[in-house]
């Protein structure tokens, strides 16, 4: 980033002196924003639960560099045979590093249910700290049913859900 604040001067400069009317150029810098240390957001996502969108809640340490809690409540359709059934729950990520301003996670479980399915859960998580007492990000599961046999009679998503979050 050094040599391009470098180039730009020096290229304003000799425009300057040629007698050249061009502006400066901003150089685009990527602004790291600290969330408030030990504080608690409140907020919801895109999803739905009637006309409520679902809640979520995360939680930054004492420290202020790490993100000790986020729970999210989310919902996701399936496309098998029948085309109307749907999963839903409460994710739970812990402790996850904050870097320059971020956090992220992606997390694998799986459930057996009573019929004898097995369903495999992805989730993935993406925050970002907008300011101090805002965050902003994206939530993903995807879920893959087999039946005792190991074969595929269902996939289930929540497709990209967005949340916010205030302090």
């Amino acid at each position: 980033m050094k040599h391009l604040r470098r180039n730009a001067t020096k290229c304003l400069a000799l425009s300057a002196a040629l007698g050249l009317g061009v502006a400066p150029v901003a150089v685009a810098t990527a602004k790291t924003v600290a969330p408030k240390k030990g504080a608690a957001f409140v907020g919801v996502s895109t999803q739905k639960s009637g006309n409520l969108g679902l809640p979520l809640d995360l939680r930054v340490s004492k420290s202020g560099t790490t993100m000790s809690r986020f729970d999210i409540e989310w919902t996701s359709t399936c496309t098998g045979p029948g085309g109307q059934g749907s999963y839903g729950g409460l994710s739970v990520t812990l402790n996850k590093k904050i870097t320059k301003s971020v956090f992220t996670d992606q997390s694998t479980f799986s459930k057996t249910f009573s019929n004898g399915d097995k369903g495999a859960f992805v989730t993935k998580l993406f925050g970002k700290f907008t300011s101090p007492l805002r965050a902003a990000g994206t939530f993903n599961v995807t879920v893959a049913i087999t039946d005792p046999t190991g074969a595929t009679v269902d996939t289930c998503t929540s497709n990209n859900v967005t949340w916010t979050a205030t302090n």
